[in-house]
């Protein structure tokens, strides 16, 4: 299980800091949870407590997260495993082998959703059986963040009377990611050209 490190536990002894006199990964981690307005406009003690109820919220998400990252696993790898042991079954007769060829392309059809969640990094839920395999976002995740949306919209403002070229979608999600420390790709699965 990979290690959350709360942020109120982070920021200890930079609560009475403004934005601009943290570190970079701390000042990237307050841009990605905050809007700048609030924390430069919150006093310390403010800082704090938003930091704590963020970090109360944040790690029961990462701990449910963890549980279906963890199951998503063990169904995926199940499916592996019987995909291996189908590859070594003997098929001494025809009709064995198009059986052998017919379950291995079902289990690969199988599999194949779950490669695609894995090579993009969100794993789906489960039903109350456990056996739900509809591609589902974790707790919380949601594709289009509202927050991130008013900051792209501000960047485009901000860049409209810099540049003569039109400001696209991307160029506003390369600044923010930056800003934020993310991957640009995120970004523009959170975002909508709303300039």
């Amino acid at each position: 299980m990979s290690e959350f490190i709360p942020l109120a536990g982070a920021l200890a002894g930079y609560f009475d800091k403004a934005l601009d006199e943290l570190p970079d990964a701390l000042r990237k981690r307050v841009l990605q949870n905050f809007p700048t307005k609030y924390w430069d406009e919150w006093t310390p003690h403010q800082r704090r407590s938003e930091a704590e109820q963020l970090d109360a919220q944040d790690v029961a998400a990462h701990e449910e997260y963890q549980e279906i990252k963890k199951e998503f696993l063990r169904r995926m790898h199940a499916i592996e495993k019987e995909i291996e042991e189908w590859k070594s079954v003997d098929a001494p007769t025809a009709g064995d082998m198009a059986r052998k060829k017919k379950k291995l392309v079902k289990l690969k059809k199988k599999l194949a959703p779950f490669k695609n969640q894995l090579a993009r990094g969100d794993f789906p839920g489960l039903d109350e059986n456990g056996t739900s395999e509809v591609p589902i976002k974790p707790p919380g995740h949601l594709n289009h963040d509202p927050e991130m949306q008013t900051r792209a919209n501000q960047i485009a403002a901000e860049q409209k009377p810099l540049t003569r070229r039109p400001i696209t979608r991307n160029m506003v999600a390369n600044i923010l990611a930056e800003e934020r420390g993310m991957n640009v790709e995120t970004v523009l699965r959170r975002i909508r050209k709303q300039w």
